[in-house]
């Protein structure tokens, strides 16, 4: 089988001090286009930028030794080729646009493993014309340069996402928070407070065949650390080439490296640096970075949704561990319960079923968060008694506001509440006489009700219950003789809707019931209704 996962990291470091290191839009990998004649091979591109010709990105510590490490970590666990460039002369941007352009060279298969590292400063920077992006610093960047002299994180995405490979790594050990003692120009300080507020966003869009990890939630500063002679995440990273097999096959991959890593930066940062990932893994993780598979893997329950951060997982009544992340399980039929770790609260309780290999995302069984929306109606009600219906209370044409709330306690439930006007006029038959008649209704409703998707659309069957009050005019000389009532409506509905983008949607109603209220001396009368209406998310 050919898998298609692209995983791009930002491990260590935030912008410009030897003691902390700073990044772009993402964009999902393409698809490969050559046809595999032989065995796939593992391929690495390291590079280390630890001196910087200008003075204003002070001299990194570690980046050397973490492009050194990692490049001896990847050849005792047999890539087949490894290009390590930590000289001067091999980390100039000329040089590693070179480098990246001679890997396509390089590869054969398109199973082939390509994993492309960076240890380095980053720094923002605004284009000409666009908005305010991320760069990796390399030995010739200029810091008021940053756009001409930089590498930006959307051009080296483009450039790996070229590459005729469908297994591809991109770990930039850079960040971009502006803590600390970071010396991002003075006019960026102020754009990058504003921005991080919407700049994660930007990482969630990403394909279901693409996984973003970042070695520090947006906004923190990623660290090197002098006890441990590397960057921190960079440091654990190559540590779980011999710890991290999770699932037991024998080989540890880049998801349950990133996952070794991530639990063992934050104890280590004492929580200041939260590593984190978005995205989603289809199928299993085929970036192999060390060992072999050799035995069937476990089952592994995961999530790295925001909706699933702080929960613990507890199998058979036992903790496996904490999200986000993952943990191995046994295969079979499992009794799972997630646990609000603050609060001590259940949040979701029943059985799920696994194989080993399988990958079950833990996020899918949690209730999505509640959505409100309002709906613009126009509407039509229908006395189906024609007697009551020619003489008393003719068809009635009008529109109404409807509130939505869906997902409150569970996912599927709807709840509404309406209020809407609506007028008819006709003919009143007395004696030989067609005296003109107009008749004006105005209700407040409320229902519940239970979605349910079929065919690409939500349909919705529901119990409504509402008040009305009517008001008749009749046209009798020498003046209108007016009459009201008062009446509650049951009825039953179905409401059938289409969304038609992210906040926009659309759907018809339809209602029968009945309306308790004294109309030519019966009190029950069968009623029914129709609408169309377009709704907005709130």
């Amino acid at each position: 089988m050919r898998w298609t996962l692209a995983l791009v990291l930002f491990a260590a470091g935030c912008a410009t001090t030897p003691a902390t290191k700073g990044s772009g839009e993402l964009k999902p990998f393409g698809p490969a286009g050559l046809t595999a004649t032989e065995p796939p091979r593992r391929l690495a591109l390291i590079i280390g930028v630890e001196r910087f010709e200008d003075e204003r990105f002070g001299d990194l510590k570690y980046t050397q030794d973490d492009a050194l490490a990692l490049g001896s970590a990847l050849s005792r666990e047999g890539f087949d080729e490894i290009r390590v460039l930590t000289a001067d002369g091999e980390t100039t941007r000329a040089a590693v646009l070179d480098a990246l352009s001679g890997l396509a060279e390089k590869i054969r298969s398109p199973e082939d493993t390509v994993l492309v590292y960076i240890s380095s400063h980053g720094t923002l920077a605004h284009p000409p014309g666009r908005a305010l992006e991320r760069f990796v610093v390399l030995r010739d960047s200029r810091m008021h340069l940053a756009a001409d002299t930089g590498l930006s994180v959307r051009s080296l995405l483009e450039r790996v996402e070229a590459l005729p490979s469908s297994r591809k790594a991109v770990v930039l050990a850079t960040c971009h928070s502006g803590a600390g003692k970071s010396k991002l120009p003075d006019p960026l300080v102020d754009a990058l407070s504003r921005s991080k507020s919407s700049a994660l966003p930007d990482l969630l869009q990403v394909s279901e065949a693409m996984v973003v990890v970042s070695a520090a939630a947006f906004g923190e500063t990623a660290r090197e650390s002098a006890r441990l002679g590397h960057d921190i995440y960079t440091y654990f990273l190559i540590e779980a080439f011999k710890n991290g097999d999770r699932n037991g096959d024998g080989a540890v991959t880049i998801s349950e490296a990133h996952d070794y890593a991530r639990e063992r930066t934050y104890r280590f940062s004492d929580g200041a640096q939260r590593p984190t990932l978005v995205g989603q893994i289809v199928g299993a993780d085929p970036l192999v970075l060390a060992g072999r598979r050799v035995r069937a893997p476990q089952p592994v329950l995961f999530s790295y949704s925001p909706a699933a951060e702080g929960l613990s997982v507890v199998v058979d009544g036992e903790t496996k561990g904490h999200l986000p992340g993952g943990v191995a399980v046994p295969s079979g039929r499992l009794s799972l319960r997630l646990v609000d770790r603050r609060s001590g609260a259940g949040v979701w309780q029943g059985h799920v079923d696994v194989k080993p290999g399988t990958l079950t995302d833990v996020a899918t069984l949690l209730p999505p968060p509640p959505t409100f929306s309002a709906h613009i109606e126009a509407r039509s009600i229908v006395l189906l008694d024609a007697a009551v219906r020619d003489r008393a209370f003719p068809p009635l044409f009008g529109g109404g506001m409807r509130f939505r709330a869906h997902g409150l306690g569970d996912r599927r439930l709807v709840f509404e509440v309406g209020v809407g006007a609506a007028t008819g006029s006709g003919q009143l038959r007395v004696a030989d006489d067609r005296l003109p008649q107009t008749v004006t209704a105005v209700d407040v409703s409320g229902a519940v009700g239970l979605r349910l998707g079929w065919l690409g659309f939500d349909w919705t069957p529901a119990v409504a219950a509402g008040f009305m009050w009517a008001r008749r005019s009749i046209e009798v000389p020498p003046q209108p003789t007016v009459e009201s009532l008062t009446g509650l409506a049951v009825s039953l509905s179905l409401q059938v809707e289409r969304t038609l983008s992210r906040q926009l949607s659309a759907g018809l109603r339809f209602e029968g019931g009945a309306l308790a209220a004294s109309i030519l001396g019966r009190s029950v009368h069968p009623v029914a209704s129709a609408a169309f209406w377009v709704g907005i998310q709130l």
